[in-house]
């Protein structure tokens, strides 16, 4: 049996994985490293937009925190 830990008001919840749960994965590099973001919903299509979003806003993050690129808010 799989197990998922998470957390909500504080305080870390672990259970049983869900058979109904879809899970997905991206893996990216930022910030200097491997990145891997992990999600599961019972909606495929809405689990994949969530982790989507999740890598672009990473990105986007990164982009900004550039030191050396004119473009980033740092310079």
């Amino acid at each position: 049996m799989r197990w998922a830990l998470g957390a909500a008001t504080g305080s870390a919840l672990a259970g049983p994985i869900r058979a109904d749960l879809v899970w997905r994965e991206r893996a990216l590099l930022g910030f200097g490293t491997t990145l891997w973001l992990r999600a599961a919903h019972a909606d495929a299509a809405l689990v994949d937009r969530a982790l989507d979003a999740a890598v672009a806003l990473l990105r986007h993050i990164e982009r900004q925190m550039r030191l050396f690129d004119p473009d980033s808010a740092q310079c």
